[in-house]
C-alpha cells in the first residue's frame, strides 16, 4: 500500500502527483537533457503530441546499446534463477550461461530483422542493438564482447563466495526479486524504482543491487538510499535494521553502503529538489518543446544514445 500524506482535489496538485522521481529518470536528465525529453516525452504517445518526430521517436525508444543489453540480460537471467529456485528448480552455472547466450542470439536476430524491415510480432521482443542496427561495429566482435561479459558475470554470480549469502536467502519464498520500489514522500512526491533483491534475515532487512559493470567511480548513494527510504516508508522497517549492498558481478565484489540518519535526510532533500526541477520541465515537455532541453554534446554519450538519429537532424 502506498503512503498517502495528502488527500486533495485541486487540479494543480493532481498534476503534480503524476510527476515521479526515479534514479533512472534523474540519471538520464543528468546525462543529457535532450535525451531525457526524447525518452519521457517525445517518444510517449500521450505526451508532446505536437512533436513531428513522434512515430520515429517511439520506434527509436526500443533501441539499446551493448552495455545496456548485457546488463538487462544478466539481470533477467538472475531473476529467473531465483524464481526457479523458489519452486525447487535450481539451475546450474552452465544452464544460466546457456540461457543468457540464447537471449543474446535472439537479440542479434531480432535486430537484423528490424534492420531489414522484417517486423516480428512478439509479446516480449528482445532489445534492438543500436550498434548492429546502424552497422556501426563488427557483429562478431560485438557478439563476442557481450558474450564474455555474460559468462564472467554469471559465473561469478554462481561461484563466488562473496555472493553466497545473497543467493541462499534469495531462494527463500518470501524474498523480493526485481520488486517495484514505489512510495511517496511529502508533499506528494512519487518515488519509483526497482529493487533487484531484498529479504529479511537475522533481524536485518537486506537489499542488494546487482552491478554489471566495473566497480563504479560515480556515486550511486542516492539510488541506494532511496531503497532504504522505501523500506522505511513502505515496509515500516527501522533504519538500523536495513543493510544495503552493491554486488559487482564482473569483479566478484560486494560493497556495503554505510549511512546515517543525516544521509537519509539529505537523500529526502535531494529527491525533493530534483522533483521541483522535473515539475519545472514538465510544461516544456508536454508542449513538445525539445529546444528547452539542451544537448549534452558529448560524443561518447551521443554514440550510445538511441535517439541520435533524430537529435543530429534537429536544430
Amino acid at each position: 500500500m502506498q503512503l498517502n500524506f495528502f488527500d486533495t482535489d485541486t487540479s494543480v496538485e493532481k498534476e503534480i502527483e503524476k510527476i515521479s522521481w526515479s534514479p533512472s529518470k534523474m540519471g538520464t536528465l543528468k546525462q543529457c537533457p535532450r535525451k531525457y525529453y526524447y525518452q519521457y516525452y517525445g517518444s510517449k504517445q500521450l505526451k508532446a503530441k505536437e512533436d513531428h518526430n513522434k512515430e520515429r521517436l517511439k520506434y527509436l525508444s526500443n533501441l539499446s546499446n551493448k552495455s545496456l543489453v548485457a546488463g538487462e540480460i544478466i539481470h533477467s537471467v538472475i531473476a529467473v534463477f531465483f524464481r526457479k529456485a523458489k519452486s525447487s528448480e535450481v539451475w546450474k552455472e552452465d544452464r544460466l550461461i546457456s540461457f543468457a547466450l540464447s537471449i543474446l542470439r535472439d537479440t542479434f536476430k531480432f535486430t537484423r530483422d528490424e534492420r531489414e524491415g522484417i517486423h516480428n510480432l512478439m509479446q516480449y521482443p528482445p532489445a534492438i542493438l543500436k550498434e548492429i542496427y546502424y552497422k556501426q561495429s563488427n557483429e562478431q566482435e560485438i557478439f563476442d564482447e557481450i558474450s564474455e561479459r555474460l559468462k564472467v558475470s554469471l559465473s561469478n554470480f554462481y561461484t563466488s563466495l562473496a555472493f553466497s549469502y545473497l543467493i541462499e536467502n534469495g531462494k527463500k519464498i518470501d524474498s523480493i526479486i526485481e520488486g517495484k520500489c514505489n512510495y511517496q514522500l511529502p508533499p506528494n512526491i512519487k518515488v519509483d524504482g526497482v529493487i533487484d533483491l531484498a529479504f529479511g534475515d537475522q533481524d536485518k532487512f537486506w537489499i542488494a543491487d546487482w552491478k554489471t559493470g566495473k566497480v563504479e567511480e560515480e556515486d550511486t548513494s542516492l539510488q541506494l538510499l532511496s531503497y532504504a527510504l522505501w523500506a522505511i516508508h513502505q515496509k515500516g522497517i527501522s533504519k538500523d535494521s536495513i543493510v544495503i549492498q552493491k554486488a559487482y558481478l564482473v569483479d566478484a565484489r560486494l560493497e556495503e553502503l554505510e549511512y546515517s540518519e543525516k544521509h537519509l535526510d539529505r537523500a529526502r532533500a535531494r529527491i525533493m529538489q530534483d522533483s521541483e526541477i522535473l515539475r519545472e520541465l514538465n510544461d516544456f515537455g508536454k508542449e513538445g518543446n525539445d529546444q528547452a532541453f539542451s544537448k549534452c554534446g558529448q560524443i561518447k554519450i551521443c554514440n550510445l544514445c538511441p535517439f541520435q538519429e533524430v537529435c543530429d537532424k534537429s536544430k
